[in-house]
């Protein structure tokens, strides 16, 4: 038999606030008598109920649900709706409830809730209380101001107005500053920041006094940063200039007090590109003759380094400082060194594992590096090697053309002169030059031969009329003696006697005998010339064959010479076909500059 609800004894919103989280729950309490079609009270024990709110007395979707086991006593029932699903409605409509018992159909018609229900809504009412109880939720009060509260004030400031119209407040900033301004503030990020989006600039800082001595801006900074940083996508980051017509005035001037190493008045750098210049100067001389004043980069130190410029890549055109040279007349000079009228000065000093200082010449007339010396103790170019017994000064060396050309005196003081030459061209004599007893200096001239014959000197003495020369052990080491190349006697008798004749020629010595059975003891000297060895056959050679017996004596007695000098050749052929080109390059012929 289907169940009925007999009679609603309540329906009642309860007002009863939580100690513990100080809010108003919202539940519903319920009571009713549960009976059968007849009327007759349903019988003790527990049945299932299900409850729901509706926005219409019938049809349409439920707004809340909830199903629990309540106790059936003499048809009785009571129960608080919501504390299984919580009632989350906010009760400004009507709602009805529905009640179905087990499986049968939802009793009919639906209860609509009376004024009680509506009480979850009119608490708000209660403005006093509810503002006193209710907590703030966050983005809908203003609880203070900056830590103050209650009374709050806006007091406006320099150069501030507050306008109050209505319920707004506004506060606006006048044009320009009161000066002079000063503030001091701690701030994470920066404090000021200027952004035109038009065509002007956005800052600028003059000195209308020209007897005022002051910065027109002064940047400083006590910590790692960074005074000024100045960058721009398509021109200067930081531009300095001065119509200063006297010394020691500079458009940007960089300052290193500290005592640390590593500290730079002036750091340019230019990590970030392979074609960027760290730091590049321009001076203002048009062209003619270099008369000073006037520099690109001018670098001076008391005690340490005027300019340096290091460089840590890997390919061709890095450089640790670069002087360019643009002008094709006058002495435009790329990069200066002088010093001064210091004895111990260095104008230009270049180290390097590999090159110390490296001068390229692309050809038209140009150097790679020229050296001038002015004055009558001046020098032009000194090389100085001190690292060893293969240790060079200065190393010229050509593929095609001249690797060495001297034009006027050659002077060589002390050590030795070695030449491993293939071809050696003397177009005037080869004197000597030697001074006299009184201090005078005369000439004395080496003696030129159709062949390459190395001579020896000595003296002898006839025993009854016979004497056997022993040639020179080490000077028979030098010179080749055989039936083809033999050696040359020529003797200088320095006694009396029948004359003398020369036989028994070998490779270790000769004979000398008195003519027609002579034996007189009669002293005399005598010269030996023999082949060069090696240059056995070389006799009025040309160019091409002098080059060629060079060739053959370097590579049998010099093979040590022949290999450093291959290994010098190849290293640096080797390095010009390998390394990389920069474009950027101002001696590559398609650099722009």
């Amino acid at each position: 038999m289907r169940s009925r609800l007999f009679a609603m004894v309540a329906l009642l919103l309860v007002l009863h606030l939580s100690q513990s989280a100080g809010q108003v729950p919202h539940t519903l309490s319920y009571q009713g008598i549960l009976t059968d079609s007849a009327g007759h009270a349903k019988g003790d024990g527990t049945y299932s109920f299900a409850f729901r709110l509706y926005s219409s007395p019938s049809g349409g979707a439920a707004l809340w649900s909830e199903t629990k086991t309540l106790t059936v006593s003499q048809g009785l029932f009571n129960t608080l709706l919501g504390d299984q699903v919580p009632l989350v409605l906010p009760f400004d409509a009507p709602y009805w409830l529905s009640i179905q018992v087990a499986a049968d159909p939802e009793l009919s018609p639906r209860i609509p809730l009376t004024a009680a229900g509506y009480s979850l809504y009119s608490l708000k009412s209660d403005t006093a209380l509810y503002a006193k109880n209710s907590p703030v939720q966050t983005g809908q009060v203003v609880r203070s101001v900056n830590t103050l509260k209650d009374s709050v004030t806006l007091a406006p400031g320099n150069n501030i107005t507050i306008t109050p119209s209505g319920h707004t407040l506004t506060i606006a900033a006048a044009s320009g500053f009161q000066l002079p301004y000063t503030s001091t503030t701690s701030k994470a990020s920066t404090l000021l920041s200027l952004t035109n989006t038009g065509a002007g600039g956005a800052a600028s800082f003059t000195i209308a006094n020209g007897a005022d001595t002051s910065a027109a801006l002064r940047v400083s900074t006590n910590g790692f940063g960074t005074g000024i940083i100045g960058s721009s996508l398509s021109s200067s980051g930081i531009y300095g200039e001065t119509n200063a017509n006297h010394d020691t005035v500079a458009a940007i001037r960089g300052v290193a007090t500290s005592t640390s190493a590593g500290v730079y008045g002036v750091s340019g750098d230019a990590a970030a590109s392979i074609y960027g210049t760290g730091v590049r100067g321009i001076g203002g001389q048009a062209g003619g003759t270099f008369k000073g004043g006037t520099w690109g980069v001018f670098g001076t130190s008391e005690t340490g380094v005027g300019v340096e410029g290091v460089t840590n890549a890997a390919y061709d055109g890095a450089t640790g400082i670069l002087g360019v040279a643009v002008p094709g007349s006058g002495q435009i000079i790329g990069v200066r060194g002088a010093a001064g009228n210091s004895t111990g000065g260095i104008g230009v000093q270049g180290e390097g594992q590999y090159r110390g200082v490296l001068g390229m010449a692309s050809g038209g007339g140009g150097y790679g590096v020229s050296a001038e010396a002015y004055g009558s103790d001046g020098v032009g170019l000194h090389a100085f090697a001190n690292n060893g017994s293969n240790s060079y000064a200065i190393i010229a060396q050509s593929f095609n053309g001249w690797a060495l050309s001297v034009n006027g005196k050659f002077y060589q003081y002390g050590a030795l002169f070695e030449a491993h030459p293939t071809s050696t061209i003397w177009s005037t004599n080869k004197p000597a030059t030697v001074k006299l007893n009184d201090g005078s200096k005369v000439k004395l001239f080496s003696e030129e031969a159709a062949e390459v014959l190395f001579n020896d000197y000595g003296e002898g003495t006839l025993q009854g009329g016979k004497a056997h020369i022993d040639l020179d052990p080490t000077f028979a080491q030098t010179v080749t003696i055989d039936k083809t190349h033999p050696m040359k006697v020529f003797v200088q008798l320095e006694g009396d006697c029948k004359g003398v004749y020369v036989t028994n020629k070998t490779t270790s010595g000769f004979d000398v005998v008195e003519l027609q059975g002579g034996a007189s003891n009669a002293h005399f000297s005598y010269r030996i010339a023999c082949k060069r060895k090696y240059y056995e056959d070389e006799r009025l050679a040309t160019d091409e064959q002098d080059i060629k017996f060079n060739e053959r004596v370097l590579q049998t007695a010099w093979p040590e010479v022949v290999a450093r000098e291959n290994a010098i050749k190849v290293k640096v052929e080797q390095e010009l076909r390998e390394r990389p080109k920069n474009p950027a390059d101002p001696l590559n012929s398609s650099a722009k500059r």
